[in-house]
Order: C-alpha cells, then structure tokens, then sequence
C-alpha cells in the first residue's frame, strides 16, 4: 500500500475580474446620442458602457424619471438638440449607472423641450 494525497479539487479564483466599462466622456456620449435620434445607432450601441445594464435611470429635461431604452425610443427619428448631459459612473467599473439629460426637439420649425 503506498499513501496518496488525496485529491484537492482545484477551484479557480473566487475573485472575478469586474469587467470595466470603456472610458467615454460626456462629449462622446452626446454623439453617439445623437447618432441614435438620426437612427443610425441603437441603444445597443451604449451596452458596452453601461455593463449591459439598458435600463439605467434617466433624468430627463429636470422633470421625468425614465430607463435609458424608454429614452432612446423617445427620441429616435427626432432633431434634437442638447443642452446638457452628466453621466452617473461607478468608480470602480467605469460603468454608466445613471443619467442626467437635458434637451431640445424641434417641431414645426421650433425648438421645445420633449
């Protein structure tokens, strides 16, 4: 009889790597928002800085509370121009969490917030 160490299970790092968010400043992302409302984007476009979290909380025009897939459908197809944006990141992951937008669409020749 010759002792053997009995098997150890080999169990991989407990600590998964959180996967990080591409840096994007908020001049990037009111392109790439623009790009969206001509329809030559979609919100699919944004999983990447957003963790693939599309439906993160925004701020619309100070006053509604709307998920960001509710945002882009709100605006696709429309002339929109912004007035401002903030960008809620997580420190750690780089991902958007949150969203603070403040814009314009035009209609009939005018320019009034949506």
């Amino acid at each position: 009889y010759v002792p053997v160490a009995p098997k150890t299970k080999t169990v991989k790092d407990s600590t998964a790597v959180n996967k990080k968010a591409p840096k994007m400043s908020e001049d990037q992302f009111e392109i790439l928002f623009k790009k969206v409302a001509e329809g030559s984007k979609v919100k699919d476009d944004f999983a990447d800085f957003m963790c693939d979290d599309l439906d993160i909380p925004v701020v619309k025009n100070d006053k509604d509370l709307i998920t960001f897939a509710q945002l882009c459908a709100s605006v696709k197809g429309k002339k929109i121009k912004i007035e401002s944006i903030r960008l809620n990141k997580d420190k750690q992951t780089n991902c958007i969490k949150g969203l603070n937008i403040s814009y314009k669409v035009k209609k009939f020749m005018r320019w009034s917030k949506d």
